[in-house]
């Protein structure tokens, strides 16, 4: 009987022979349907059947399997991002898989001025914090509390001037713009809180009108100018993949214009020249200043805790830099210490046994060995 000719060509691929990957990022796409997406980058399997000629549309671009920049592990099949199998440095997404610019790249990550930065801003950021809960339990004055907020603002704004690099711009021209329009805005928080200081300190003389107008506008464009700050501190906590750093400056970036109107409604304590008193009013003054405030505090708290998480981010990445780099030392000083060790050690006992003295010993005489051919021939 003859054998059908369906029965005469090849047979269907064996699925543990499928060893495809995706030529955009490296996916593995064993099981999948020939000529389907990737599920990682979206790009379309191109499959070549022999028939037709490859359309000169969708050309395959080969490319590199990636790399581990650390030691030069291949990451080929492993998660878009985490941490190198073999050196434990963090790895991300390539430039080209992402179709963008790297917003905070490892120069500006490692470098002091960017942390220092962070530093300023942390600083500030605690003694406003500080100024806002002092009012309402200790003396302070009007004059005080705007050159101590003078003072915290201008470490805000010099903070930031050196902790929002180029490279957020990602080569966008709008966002240099706005990079700088943000910038800008900051530097008018110690410009306000300096025309109060002169206004409430009888030093203005005829200009107290002028300064409060001016106070009003800066104080308007600096919290219009603090949206800005969050969101591009949002964009340097996700390129990051610091999520719940970014969820913080979010939350801030929605809050804060919301209670910055209401205090210029409802004027902020900071003008109570005597506090807090300790009779059962002012406990229910105080009551009602921790439930209306307690927000407005915890922005605060939130944006210094995320500033000092990218710090020690950036602390972090710094030192994984160093023990990389001197890694090879290390292990060089460590084998020739290994080395050193084992050619002082000698096989066999260094020394001669102790002579034995004991009586019994001396009994016992030498023990006789029979000649070995005569006992063979018994």
């Amino acid at each position: 009987m003859a054998i059908h000719e369906k029965f005469m060509g090849p047979g269907p691929p064996d699925p543990l022979d499928d060893d495809r990957c995706c030529q955009q990022c490296g996916y593995v796409l064993k099981g999948l349907e020939p000529g389907t997406n990737c599920p990682e980058c979206g790009v379309a399997e191109y499959q070549d059947t022999g028939t037709t000629e490859s359309p000169e549309a969708a050309p395959v671009r080969k490319r590199k399997p990636p790399k581990c920049r650390g030691c030069g592990y291949i990451l080929l099949g492993l998660p878009a991002s985490g941490k190198c199998p073999e050196c434990g440095r963090p790895y991300r997404p390539n430039r080209d898989n992402w179709n963008r610019a790297t917003l905070i790249p490892d120069r500006v990550l490692q470098s002091i001025v960017w942390r220092w930065g962070l530093l300023l801003m942390s600083a500030g950021t605690f003694v406003a914090l500080c100024m806002q809960v002092a009012v309402l339990v200790h003396n302070i004055t009007t004059p005080e509390y705007t050159l101590t907020m003078a003072i915290a603002s201008l470490a805000w704004s010099l903070g930031l001037w050196v902790s929002l690099p180029s490279t957020l711009d990602a080569g966008s021209n709008s966002i240099r713009g706005l990079r700088y329009g943000t910038i800008f805005s900051q530097w008018l928080w110690p410009a306000g809180f300096m025309a109060i200081w002169f206004i409430t300190s009888d030093k203005a003389g005829s200009a107290a009108d002028v300064l409060w107008i001016v106070s009003i506008v800066t104080f308007v464009l600096g919290a219009i100018g603090v949206v800005g700050v969050m969101s591009f501190l949002i964009m340097t906590s996700k390129d990051l993949y610091m999520r719940e750093c970014a969820g913080r400056f979010q939350f801030t970036a929605i809050l804060f214009p919301i209670y910055a109107i209401g205090i210029w409604i409802a004027p902020y304590p900071a003008y109570v020249t005597e506090g807090i008193s300790a009779t059962p009013a002012g406990g229910l003054n105080a009551l009602v200043y921790v439930v209306v405030l307690g927000p407005w505090w915890a922005m605060f708290l939130m944006v210094l805790y995320s500033l000092l998480q990218l710090l020690n981010r950036g602390y972090w990445e710094t030192r994984i830099q160093d023990n990389l780099s001197t890694r090879s030392e290390r292990v060089a000083e460590k084998r020739a210490a290994m080395d050193a060790k084992l050619g002082a050690e000698q096989v066999g006992p260094t020394t001669e046994p102790p002579p034995v003295s004991s009586p019994y010993w001396e009994k016992s005489g030498d023990i006789p060995l029979s000649d070995p051919d005569k006992t063979d021939a018994t």
